[in-house]
């Protein structure tokens, strides 16, 4: 049970604190109004911030045993032993973001305002030098291999773009995965997603089929080789049989068996070339096709921009609290020095 000495010091306490409040009210409402002011002042300086979304699930990769992204996975760090290594849409989330994934991205063609180029470039142009009358001195060209500043740009770059509200996550209930990404212009917050969707699937594409298609070429050559020895083999049994006619020697007879025992074997080695071929085939096409897209971010993008009334009252009420906090702190330390 609180002790009456304990309510009275309490109920001094909140006294002590309202006569401070109203001693200091002025300060207060300085601080209140500049606060409002800085509110309205970036408010009105405030840009519109596009908001793009794409939804997508993932189609691919229906065989049983190991998953083709396993491998894949591995490269960034994700999964584990045993059933781990089987991607799942949580992975996807979590690899989307790498930055070998939005890098590129960023390194593949957008159209903004009509012209053709590197995302990277317009990204440069229309985001991170906007309010500069300076031009970016680092422009990257199609294909050219990385100089040690471009590299250091895409690192700056990609830690902005992880700041400005680029975002991945998949439902539970049916793996759909959702990718977010905010601008202040609307044509490159398509374009981004865009593009990170576009490498994502065809950099996963590649790389979870890499063994597959290594298989198709080996066995193409195989059967490629196998057809060759037929159809020479046949071609050797129909002139020994033009220049056999009439013959009866038994030495030309043997020829003719050891060639027709060749052409059989090589059928059949070639039967069987063409039936796994296939097969290996059928298995790639099955795999390749890796994400299914649901609904892309297309104009016109929902925008906001900071309200002037919201902006008002945060700024003054956070204001209102930091110029009370200070008021607060220098009471105490002139009652401890006081003291």
């Amino acid at each position: 049970m609180i002790s009456k000495e304990k309510i009275l010091k309490i109920s001094q306490t909140i006294k002590d604190f309202k006569a401070l409040i109203l001693k200091k009210f002025w300060v207060l409402s300085i601080y209140v109004i500049l606060g409002a002011a800085l509110g309205l002042f970036l408010a009105s300086k405030s840009e519109k911030m596009f908001f793009a979304k794409t939804t997508f699930m993932l189609d691919g990769g229906k065989g049983g045993g190991s998953s083709p992204f396993s491998g894949l996975a591995k490269q960034f760090g994700i999964g584990g032993a045993g059933g781990a290594d089987v991607i799942t849409a949580d992975k996807v989330v979590e690899l989307i973001r790498a930055k070998r994934i939005v890098v590129g991205g960023l390194l593949m063609d957008a159209t903004i305002d009509g012209k053709r180029d590197l995302l990277i470039n317009h990204y440069l142009e229309k985001v991170i030098y906007r309010d500069s009358e300076k031009k970016p001195n680092v422009l990257f060209k199609r294909g050219e291999k990385l100089t040690f500043k471009q590299d250091s740009v895409l690192n700056v770059v990609y830690g902005q773009v992880l700041m400005s509200g680029f975002s991945s996550v998949a439902s539970k209930k049916d793996g759909i995965i959702t990718i977010k990404f905010n601008s202040n212009n609307e044509e490159i917050a398509i374009a981004f997603l865009q593009n990170t969707l576009s490498f994502l699937t065809s950099y996963f594409t590649t790389k979870s089929v890499e063994k597959e298609q290594k298989s198709v070429d080996l066995m193409t050559r195989k059967v490629d080789s196998i057809l060759v020895e037929l159809q020479l083999a046949e071609s050797q049994m129909a002139d020994m049989k033009d220049h056999s006619v009439g013959m009866s020697k038994a030495i030309g007879r043997l020829g003719e068996v050891k060639l027709t025992r060749k052409i059989k074997v090589l059928n059949v080695l070639y039967g069987e070339g063409i039936k796994n071929l296939e097969i290996a085939r059928y298995s790639l096409m099955e795999k390749e096709v890796i994400f299914q897209t649901i609904d892309e971010a297309r104009t016109p993008l929902a925008w906001e921009k900071l309200a002037k009334t919201k902006a008002v009252l945060i700024g003054g009420i956070l204001a209102g609290l930091i110029g009370l906090l200070i008021i607060i702190l220098k009471k105490q330390y002139n009652t401890i020095i006081n003291a």
